[in-house]
C-alpha cells in the first residue's frame, strides 16, 4: 500500500473512533469495543513524548489541519507530518503489544495473580504477534461496522466501498472545517456546542490537563452516558468560559477572586470551587547556576526586579532572567499573591506563552530563573534543575521533591512554602451531569488517579 494512502487511512481510522459518539441506536457490543478502542487510544497519548502528545492533540482533539499546527508552533509542515506519523505508529504498536509497564497508567481494575503474569512473560512473542494480527482484524471488523451503520443511518440503498469513503471522507471534511471554527471560537466565543445534558464541558489551567485526561477515561467507565470533552487553555480563561456559558467545569490552579464572583453575580450565577488535588510550584534555573536554594524573600526581588545579578545572592556576576507565564495564568496568579504580596511583575520579567517554550528559555540561558508547575518539571531534563525554597532567609530549605515524587510530607503541612491546591471550578447549583463528575472526584478512585499523575490527593489514602 503506497505510503500516502497508508497515512490518509490511519488519519481517518483516528478521526472516526477519537470523534465517535454513540446515540442510542448502534449495536451495543459494537460501540462498547469502539469506545474501548477510543479510551485505549487516549490512554496511549500519555506514552508518546511532549512534542508528539501536543501534535497529536492538535491534530485530532482540536481538529486542527498540518499546516495551522506548523504555524501554531513555528514548525516545518514537514517536521509536522512526521512527528503524527511516529505519534501514530507508535499507538498502534502499544494498542498491538500492550502498554509498558515502565510508565504510570491509570489504576487497574482487574489485579493479575503473579503465576499468570510469568505465564504472560514467556508468551510475549507468540501473544504480541496474535495481538497484532488480531488489531488489524479489529480494524477490518471496525471498518465493516462502519459500513453497516453508515447504510443504515446514512445512506438510502446500498453504497460502494468508494461511496463510503467519499462520504465518510467529506463528513470528515466537515468536522475539520468545523474545527477551524472552533479555533477562532477558542478565542473569542465557545469551546463546545450546549445544551447536550450527557455532554461534560471541561477546560482550563493546563496543572491539571494530564490527571483530567485520566479522569476522563476512568469516568467514562463508570459513567458511560456521559461524553467528557476537555480542553487546555489557563485558568482565567477557564473560569471565564464558565461564567459566559461556554463550558460546564473549569480547571484551574488558583482560587476564585472577588472579580470572578462579581462576574459571575452580573450574570445572575453564584460559582463554586472544589479542592481536587495538591500541587507545588517549582522554582527552576539552568544547571550551571551554582545556587542550591532560595528564600522567599529572595524571589521577590527578583520578580519585581528590586534585584538583576545572581551575585547578590552569592552567586556568579551573571544577569538574572526572571520568567514567568503569561497573563491569565494561574501559576502566575499564585506568585503574585505568594510571592509578591499581590503586587505587580516587573517590566523587566519575560513572559512567554508555553511551559514549553520556558524551559528552553531556562536550558538556555545560565541566569534564566521561573516558576512552573510540577507536571511541567522534567527530573530528566538535565540542562535545568530545581532550587530548594526557604520560608525565611534563617529558616531550613525544602526541596519539593523527594527523588522523582513530590515531597508529599513537606507540600501537604506547609513546610514546603510554594504549596497550593488545583480546583474544579463550577456552578454552585451545577447540572447532575457535573455533580456526578465532582462528587466522583472526591472517592477513592478519583484520589488515587491524582496520585498516579503525580499530584498529591487532597484527601489521605
Amino acid at each position: 500500500m503506497p505510503e500516502n494512502v497508508d497515512k490518509e487511512l490511519d488519519q481517518k481510522a483516528f478521526e472516526v473512533i477519537l470523534k465517535f459518539k454513540p446515540n442510542g441506536t448502534q449495536n451495543r457490543k459494537v460501540v462498547d469495543e469502539i469506545l474501548k478502542l477510543k479510551n485505549d487510544i487516549k490512554k496511549a497519548i500519555n506514552y508518546l513524548t511532549k512534542e508528539e502528545q501536543e501534535i497529536f492533540e492538535f491534530r485530532y482533539f482540536y481538529g486542527l489541519d498540518e499546516s495551522e499546527i506548523a504555524r501554531r508552533l513555528n514548525i516545518p509542515v514537514d517536521q509536522i507530518n512526521k512527528v503524527l506519523l511516529k505519534a501514530a505508529t507508535k499507538i498502534k504498536k502499544i494498542l498491538a503489544d500492550g502498554f509498558p509497564g515502565n510508565v504510570p497508567q491509570e489504576p487497574d481494575l482487574i489485579s493479575i495473580p503473579g503465576n499468570a503474569t510469568q505465564n504472560m512473560t514467556s508468551m510475549n512473542k507468540t501473544v504480541g504477534l496474535v495481538m497484532l494480527l488480531c488489531y488489524v482484524v479489529f480494524l477490518i471488523v471496525l471498518i465493516i461496522g462502519v459500513y453497516g451503520v453508515l447504510q443504515k443511518f446514512v445512506f438510502n440503498e446500498k453504497p460502494s466501498l468508494s461511496q463510503i469513503f467519499t462520504k465518510a471522507g467529506n463528513s470528515i471534511q466537515q468536522q475539520v472545517d468545523s474545527s477551524k471554527v472552533l479555533k477562532q471560537i477558542t478565542e473569542t466565543k465557545r469551546y463546545f456546542d450546549t445544551g447536550d445534558p450527557h455532554t461534560l464541558r471541561i477546560s482550563g489551567s493546563t496543572s491539571l490537563l494530564s490527571v483530567a485526561r485520566r479522569w476522563e477515561n476512568a469516568f467514562n467507565i463508570e459513567y458511560p452516558k456521559y461524553h467528557v470533552s476537555l480542553l487546555a487553555s489557563d485558568s482565567d480563561v477557564g473560569v471565564d468560559s464558565l461564567i459566559d456559558g461556554k463550558i460546564d467545569i473549569a480547571n484551574s490552579s488558583r482560587p476564585l477572586t472577588f472579580v470572578d464572583h462579581k462576574r459571575a453575580k452580573q450574570q445572575d450565577m453564584e460559582l463554586a470551587e472544589h479542592r481536587v488535588a495538591i500541587d507545588a510550584l517549582i522554582v527552576a534555573v539552568n544547571k550551571n547556576n551554582p545556587l542550591e536554594s532560595i528564600s522567599l524573600e529572595g524571589l521577590k526581588s527578583i520578580f519585581n526586579g528590586k534585584v538583576s545579578s545572581w551575585k547578590t545572592f552569592g552567586g556568579s556576576n551573571a544577569p538574572i532572567i526572571s520568567i514567568t507565564r503569561e497573563k491569565g495564568s494561574g501559576t502566575n496568579n499564585f506568585v503574585r499573591n505568594r510571592v509578591l504580596g499581590g503586587d505587580e511583575f516587573a517590566a523587566s520579567v519575560r513572559r512567554i506563552n508555553s511551559n514549553k517554550d520556558i524551559i528552553k528559555a531556562i536550558s538556555d540561558n545560565v541566569g534564566a530563573i521561573s516558576c512552573i508547575n510540577s507536571k511541567n518539571f522534567n527530573m530528566d531534563d538535565k540542562s535545568i534543575k530545581y532550587l530548594k525554597v526557604k520560608s525565611y532567609e534563617n529558616s531550613l530549605a525544602v526541596p519539593p521533591f523527594e527523588g522523582d515524587q513530590l515531597n508529599e510530607i513537606a507540600i501537604r503541612y506547609g513546610d514546603y512554602p510554594l504549596a497550593h491546591y488545583l480546583y474544579l471550578v463550577t456552578l454552585k447549583e451545577p447540572p447532575d451531569k457535573v455533580k456526578d463528575f465532582v462528587n466522583w472526584i472526591s472517592t477513592p478512585q478519583g484520589q488515587k488517579i491524582v496520585r498516579y499523575s503525580g499530584l498529591i490527593p487532597v484527601y489521605e489514602d
